[in-house]
């Protein structure tokens, strides 16, 4: 293992495309081209001054000069996105850019704000544009350690690199200006001049980066260079060597299913702080991942969970990917019906690894597994909607007790996926082979894939038709023959129901106060997020509210099918609104081993948490 303060080469290679086939000419149209000027590649260079920045301010403004050489047209237009890739939310980032200038040459330009995210530059034909602006960076941006003692920044692409609107194919490079004693991390490739390139806007957006004071290891898998870099306020001292060796055993797994990695360099952005926000975002050739600095210093290990499921989706949805998920608009949501296959599937494959690297065992893996049908079976909303539908509305403000998290349903689904194909074919093949599959499609065709792709290539590694399956439970809304599928892996499926009496529209959550969120309105509005539609309670029924302990004896009391809740809006308005009583069932799910398992059903439950033979 080799420990150093600066990232090291990254020789990735990207697909270039096939060339051009060769056209025989005339006579005459050989010597017009013969003489005809060749037209300049347009391309974009950015530089990122952070000279004289100091981690440890509030807002960090950092500089950017784009400069784009040989402009496809007279006037361009500049626009910097409204998401992030990977997570699937409107964010802020235009109200973060303040254009400073516009060149060409030594000739000041004009720069017109033509909507909130674009801005427009009339130049002419000039041979080189120049646009500075300024970004902001905030303490409680994602992957961003929110203390004062912090010694890095990091930053999404898309909050900070503004791009030609219609040219997000054009070549990118990228150089920083750093204080003394700083680093750059990210995943992008390194040139010889000292800076970084990208083969488009959308590789050079999806990379994160880290500027700044770090540590990093690095070790090998699959003939490939993995960093990990940690970003954390104080130098760590732990044990690196065992750290990496087990982080190593996650990827060598990964690299097992699909026999070999598909890239030269992978890199770990972790950034340990002590609130530990941020969670986890996949990349290209990277992810940015958040952690508690206590829980990482008590345990290092504590980190592998979150770094399999990221380091997944290195294939899946970064290459194996649904069809909408690329290219990308960056000013307008993204919708799909994949999540449950690009996270949900993705969540199941965390736990496989981690159970394939050493990381937990048999056991504890059937056992998160029936955490995970138990959660969904006690989620309201997987009657109302289907992992497909919940993935599309992602984006939209939905009543919590009518969606579904596809998170934890297309990590049920993952599971019994996995079962069907291995017991159709007597474990010859798997669920491993179905995603490679997929991931072999994407790649020959250059495309993301239609929900109907997805599930024939499934059902053709079964081989059998999965079609049905796809239609009642991923499509649809039914809940799947638990009892008969988990019965392949040898394992007994139990559910222990119990009743319990809710209020539609109540939430409550250990050490807060109980809240309201009034879902009629909200449906009434189409999904969106209305004014006053949710706060904190005040009473219900007329009784004061003051913890959860106080709400059971009055719904137990209660004679009418509704309830009137008056709650506190953040504005501080005091609203009331009829919520219905409602009666759901809670269950808890065991997985324990038949007493007559055949071989095959055994066969199958080793496979999946047993290290792939290549």
């Amino acid at each position: 293992m080799r420990r150093c303060m600066t990232t090291t080469t990254n020789c990735r290679s990207h697909r270039r495309p096939p060339p051009a086939p060769v056209c025989l000419l005339t006579g005459a149209l050989a010597a017009l081209a013969t003489h005809a000027p060749a037209q300049a590649q347009a391309s974009a260079h950015y530089t990122l001054h952070a000279t004289g920045t100091k981690a440890t301010l509030g807002v960090i403004p950092l500089t950017v000069e784009l400069r784009l050489e040989h402009p496809r047209a007279d006037r361009t237009v500049f626009a910097i996105p409204v998401w992030t890739p990977g997570s699937y939310r409107l964010r802020d980032f235009p109200e973060r850019i303040t254009p400073l200038a516009a060149t060409a040459g030594e000739r000041q330009l004009q720069v017109e704000r033509l909507r909130d995210d674009a801005w427009q530059v009339q130049h002419g034909a000039v041979p080189e544009l120049t646009l500075r602006y300024r970004v902001d960076l905030h303490p409680s941006d994602r992957f961003m350690d929110p203390g004062e003692t912090r010694r890095c920044i990091t930053y999404e692409g898309p909050a900070v690199y503004l791009y030609v609107r219609g040219q997000t194919d054009l070549p990118c490079r990228i150089h920083f200006d750093l204080p003394d004693g700083w680093s750059a991390a990210s995943g992008l490739e390194p040139t010889p001049d000292g800076g970084y390139a990208a083969p488009s806007y959308d590789v050079l957006a999806d990379c994160p980066v880290k500027l700044g004071q770090f540590q990093q290891f690095t070790f090998t898998s699959h003939d490939a260079q993995i960093d990990a870099v940690l970003d954390c306020a104080t130098e760590l001292q732990f044990d690196a060597e065992k750290w990496t060796a087990g982080l190593k055993a996650i990827v060598d797994g990964g690299g097992d299913i699909f026999g070999g990695l598909p890239v030269r360099r992978y890199v770990f952005l972790y950034t340990l702080s002590r609130s530990g926000g941020g969670g986890g975002l996949e990349h290209l050739d990277c992810t940015a991942i958040g952690l508690p600095a206590g829980s990482f210093r008590a345990n290092p290990a504590s980190s592998y969970g979150v770094s399999a499921h990221e380091f997944f989706h290195c294939w899946n949805v970064k290459r194996l990917r649904p069809i909408e998920l690329g290219p990308f608009r960056y000013d307008r949501p993204n919708r799909t019906t994949g999540l449950w296959l690009a996270e949900g599937v993705t969540s199941y494959y965390g736990s496989v690894l981690m159970a394939r690297a050493g990381h937990t065992t048999s056991r504890q893996f059937w056992n998160s597994m029936a955490n995970a049908i138990t959660a969904l079976e006690n989620t309201p909303g997987r009657h109302h909607t289907s992992p497909e539908q919940a993935s599309l509305r992602v984006w939209d403000k939905q009543p919590p007790d009518r969606t579904v998290d596809y998170y934890g349903a297309g990590e049920v689904l993952g599971l019994l996926l996995d079962l069907q194909i291995r017991h159709a074919t007597r474990n010859q093949q798997s669920l491993d082979d179905a995603m490679r599959a997929l991931w072999r499609s994407c790649e020959e065709q250059g495309r993301g894939l239609t929900a109907e792709e997805i599930a024939a290539v499934v059902s053709r590694t079964a081989g059998t038709d999965l079609t049905p399956f796809f239609d009642q439970h991923v499509s649809g809304t039914l809940v799947p023959d638990y009892a008969r599928l988990l019965a392949c892996a040898g394992l007994a499926y139990q559910r222990e129901t119990t009743h319990e009496q809710v209020l539609r529209g109540v939430v409550t959550r250990t050490n807060a106060p109980p809240t309201f969120a009034d879902q009629a309105a909200i449906e009434r509005s189409g999904g969106g997020d209305p004014l006053g539609t949710c706060g904190r309670i005040r009473t219900i029924d007329g009784k004061e509210i003051k913890t959860a302990a106080d709400i059971p004896p009055i719904l137990a009391a209660a004679d009418r099918p509704t309830l009137a809740v008056e709650f506190e809006t953040p504005s501080g308005e005091v609203r009331t609104a009829n919520a219905a009583l409602e009666e759901r069932q809670r269950g808890k799910v065991t997985l324990t081993p038949l007493d007559n398992a055949d071989p095959l059903a055994l066969a199958i439950a080793a496979g999946i948490t047993s290290p792939k033979k290549m």
